[in-house]
């Protein structure tokens, strides 16, 4: 595409020279012009030029006012301003007022190689100028986004009467300070009552005097599990934690209540802490609302969204995925990773999800070499959506057979690295869960029993290394 440069000169000789010193340097460039800062207003009314040449000195309006006006609408023009004199009062205002750059026109011809090579540099930086601006546009709507809901947040908290969160209760046991009070920052948007405990004698006190529904903790404290259930039976927790989470499977299995780990790991930024705190508080109170990518990824339209009815043809809608991405210029092991993520969470839905009227499974025994072709009331449907820098995929069945204590048990046991690690029972799917989990960043299931599941992979694509420290959540209506 060429480059549009606008040259503002009210002397005639002088503005064609320049124009044809600009034009027979790159035939890339296409070079319009102007005898005077309105002259040039109307152009720029139609148009967007990618770089202003204009004179200081001119009738009507000089090239100073015409900066103002192009800095103020047009951020992204890079102007450079022609000068009589090397006068530093007027160059000085040059800069003020947002020039990129000046030359002094007193003798064009010794002046055009130096002309030339400004113009190129201009013409690099407003390339750059352009694509913070869009940078700033795109982030600018997600503040909005933000802001409108820590607003709907703020006028929950103001009204308890129609505030899900208000009758809430919450303990936060964490040692750190700093860490503690970032929780109760993100949390106090809820309108929820907020305690905080940094020791286990703290915790008790706190447990003795209030009907606490929720206990977020770190997992240090992972051994007053046991307390918390005999004392708060019907208390939902979610733990945080900075180390790999594998280890935390073995401990929450007997613990029907601990559905949620959050990473506090640096190696992922697909959902800050804070956000992905929040969001998950809000699914585990607002149990309802707990379905879709969306709720992980904030994006300006939907997940895109299919069905998949022929064993035999999930490879198909697994390239169509993958192509899509390629286009994004994703890195391949992220591509190679959803690949694989997807075909596990089809191959579990199509065979092992189906059951009948009894409860029985329908497909799980079939083998998976035959091809198997799924009714409308069925078939899986599959989802996916990027904002360029996170990635989700999605798996949902129509049956909601799968359970809380199948997941976390099948990804114990895988964790254990014992000889009995991996289910191979004919249709077991410990191994795929656990070749799930360690390729993704967040592996999210969401079940409506007997009507739903979901399965959801989050990538960050910003991680550089193969190792990660992901999130693990359940959430059951």
């Amino acid at each position: 595409m060429k480059k549009k440069i606008l040259v503002v000169e009210d002397i005639n000789a002088i503005r064609k020279k320049l124009i044809s010193c600009i034009a027979d340097d790159n035939e890339n460039y296409d070079v319009s012009e102007a005898e005077n800062g309105f002259a040039a207003l109307n152009l720029l009314r139609d148009d967007y030029f990618d770089l202003i040449v204009s004179d200081v000195e001119m009738p009507k309006m000089d090239g100073l006012s015409l900066l103002k006006i192009v800095k103020q609408t047009e951020k992204a023009t890079s102007v450079i301003m022609l000068t009589t004199l090397q006068d530093e009062k007027t160059i000085n205002k040059v800069f003020q007022l947002g020039g990129d750059d000046y030359i002094v026109k007193n003798d064009i011809e010794k002046q055009i190689p130096l002309l030339r090579a400004k113009i190129k540099k201009a013409l690099a930086d407003a390339e750059v100028k352009l694509l913070i601006q869009e940078l700033e546009m795109r982030n600018e709507q997600v503040l909005i986004q933000r802001g409108e809901l820590l607003n709907y947040h703020y006028q929950l908290s103001k009204d308890r009467t129609t505030n899900p969160f208000a009758n809430y209760h919450v303990l936060v046991l964490e040692e750190k300070r700093g860490l503690r009070k970032s929780i109760v920052r993100t949390l106090s948007t809820t309108g929820s009552h907020l305690y905080t405990a940094a020791s286990k004698e703290e915790l008790g006190e706190i447990i003795a005097r209030t009907p606490v529904n929720v206990c977020i903790i770190n997992s240090e404290n992972l051994s007053s599990l046991k307390y918390i259930k005999e004392k708060l039976p019907s208390a939902k927790v979610m733990i945080l934690t900075k180390g790999r989470i594998e280890g935390i499977f073995e401990q929450i299995t007997p613990y029907a209540h601990i559905n949620n780990i959050v990473s506090l790991s640096s190696d992922s930024n697909y959902f800050s802490f804070n956000s992905e705190m929040l969001n998950t508080y809000y699914k585990m109170i607002n149990n309802s609302d707990i379905f879709g990518l969306e709720k992980y990824i904030r994006c300006f339209f939907p997940p895109i969204q299919k069905k998949v009815y022929d064993t035999f043809k999930r490879e198909e809608q697994i390239t169509e995925i993958t192509d899509y991405i390629k286009q994004l210029g994703v890195r391949k092991r992220f591509i190679n990773a959803a690949a694989e993520v997807l075909d596990e969470f089809l191959m579990n839905a199509m065979y092992d999800a189906p059951v009948d009227q009894n409860g029985k499974s329908k497909y799980h025994f079939n083998k998976r070499t035959e091809q198997l072709i799924l009714e409308e009331n069925e078939a899986p449907s599959v989802s996916y959506l990027c904002d360029g820098e996170t990635l989700g995929v999605a798996v949902s069945d129509p049956f909601g057979a799968i359970t809380r204590d199948k997941i976390v048990n099948y990804l114990a046991k895988c964790f254990r690295k014992d000889k009995n690690q991996i289910d191979k029972k004919k249709g077991g799917a410990g191994l795929g869960l656990y070749k799930i989990f360690n390729a993704v960043n967040c592996m999210v299931v969401n079940l409506e029993p007997g009507k739903r599941t979901e399965f959801i992979a989050i990538f960050d694509l910003n991680v550089k290394t193969q190792s990660r420290r992901g999130s693990f959540h359940f959430f059951q209506t």
